[in-house]
């Protein structure tokens, strides 16, 4: 529902949500929400608004979470320029400003596939809370753009530089595994693995996207892949079975910023066949990983 233009490990502004009482709205394409007015900077069509924003589903679970330090950025439809579809979203937000908080109750059967989608399926509605917390124009926005671009290379710069320190952790590990000297956890699916650094942030549950650090490595060391190597994390949703089962295992074990080494036996990662060419059929492997952010 929300496009996500860009998003990184940056605080854009310390402005809270007004505590006032909320007052009860509806959308031009017809859904309710709740808006608590501070009555600052109004958001104006054709400009960029960073938001914090959580949708919960109504039983009380949280699907997504982005607080102030991974914002996303809603674009608000130029002047004249209508949407090509409604998006009830964006319709809330441009009726909001800085430091406003807004509540919107979107009903299931209001979602395509939304009865089948695996993470909605038998909730009643999806609630989205959003606070608003900066408003760009197409000038600072550009800005904002560059000081972004110029962040990411430096932090690629800075994985790339990890590479040395990181495959000498990895093949102690795996010496150390061989010598049966690691605290060696095993779930009921075969999955070893051995936590490294606890972490203080959410668990990597099912339905929520990871950011992961990794370096993968045969069990003789080899290392056939690596994020610290292409300067970036990998980001997928946890258990929708876009990475190898073995990473979906270990996801839900983990909270953000915890590191652990996976011990992956080849019917969780690649299988009978593999994955020609760089990896053989029935290969074990060994990730050593990073849980950089949970969404």
């Amino acid at each position: 529902m929300i496009k996500k233009v860009l998003c990184s490990a940056f605080v854009i502004s310390m402005i809270s949500c007004s505590p006032s009482a909320p007052k009860e709205f509806v959308t031009s394409s017809g859904y309710k929400y709740t808006h608590v007015s501070t009555g600052g900077q109004k958001v104006k069509e054709g400009e960029y608004v960073h938001i914090t924003f959580i949708m919960e589903g109504s039983d009380g679970s949280v699907l997504q979470e982005y607080g102030e330090d991974k914002m996303p950025i809603m674009i608000m439809p130029k002047p004249g320029v209508p949407l090509a579809r409604p998006n009830p979203v964006v319709d809330m937000i441009l009726e909001g400003s800085l430091g406003d908080s807004m509540t919107l109750i979107m009903p299931i059967d209001s979602f395509p596939n939304g009865n089948t989608n695996s993470q909605i399926a038998g909730m009643e509605y999806v609630k989205y809370v959003t606070c608003i917390k900066k408003i760009q124009n197409e000038t600072e926005y550009t800005a904002y753009q560059e000081e972004q671009r110029l962040k990411l290379e430096m932090e690629a710069e800075e994985s790339k530089n990890r590479l040395p320190e990181v495959k000498a952790k990895t093949e102690q590990l795996l010496k150390d595994y061989a010598a049966g000297k690691l605290d060696v956890k095993t779930t009921a699916e075969g999955l070893k693995y051995v936590l490294l650094t606890s972490g203080d942030g959410p668990l990597g549950a099912v339905g929520r996207g990871a950011s992961v650090h990794y370096y993968g490595a045969f069990m003789d060391g080899k290392m056939f892949d690596s994020s610290f190597l292409r300067g970036s994390p990998h980001t997928f949703p946890v258990g929708q079975k876009q990475v190898i089962m073995g990473w979906d295992l270990a996801m839900p074990l983990l909270k953000k910023g915890a590191t652990a080494a996976l011990f992956i036996p080849y019917n969780l990662a690649y299988g009978e066949a593999g994955k020609p060419p760089s990896i053989p059929a029935k290969s074990d492997l060994m990730f050593y990983v990073e849980l950089v952010d949970v969404m």
